[in-house]
């Protein structure tokens, strides 16, 4: 299976859970399958493969920008950047809907932060973390409890 096909297919699956926040937060199949992080973990093996398959096809490395750029002009590499950023932005959304959950934020509040989390992860999580700060006056997690 080539990137191109891979990246179709990933596109195509990750849309699955982020619909499931959007549209259906509450349905007890949401919280089955979200917090199982079954769907990073699916990433995550496709990354890993992907790293496994991919990773020596190009030179470059991440010891400067120049080299970076030499490093992402290989679209399998790319290809493995973007399923880091679907993995990690689905972890984020789907903790930002689980803690906006217990705090009691609306979801109609937090709908624009899990879009911006899609779109643009750390902008997405920056909002969030305000409106965390607004209801709680912490953007800190207490896990104890």
């Amino acid at each position: 299976m080539d990137s191109s096909t891979i990246y179709s297919i990933a596109n195509t699956i990750i849309l699955f859970p982020w619909l499931l926040m959007l549209i259906a937060p509450k349905w007890k199949w949401t919280h089955y399958i979200l917090y199982s992080f079954a769907f990073p973990l699916l990433m995550g093996i496709l990354y890993l493969t992907c790293m496994l398959l991919f990773w020596n096809t190009s030179t470059g490395d991440f010891s400067t920008l120049e080299n970076l750029t030499q490093l992402f002009a290989n679209k399998d590499l790319v290809l493995i950047g973007w399923l880091h950023y679907l993995a990690f932005d689905l972890f984020v959304g789907t903790w930002e809907l689980r803690d906006a959950q217990k705090l009691g934020i609306s979801h109609w509040v937090l709908v624009p932060c899990l879009f911006f989390t899609l779109m643009a992860g750390p902008i997405g999580l920056l909002f969030y973390l305000l409106l965390r700060w607004g209801k709680t006056k912490t953007v800190l997690v207490d896990y104890s409890k």
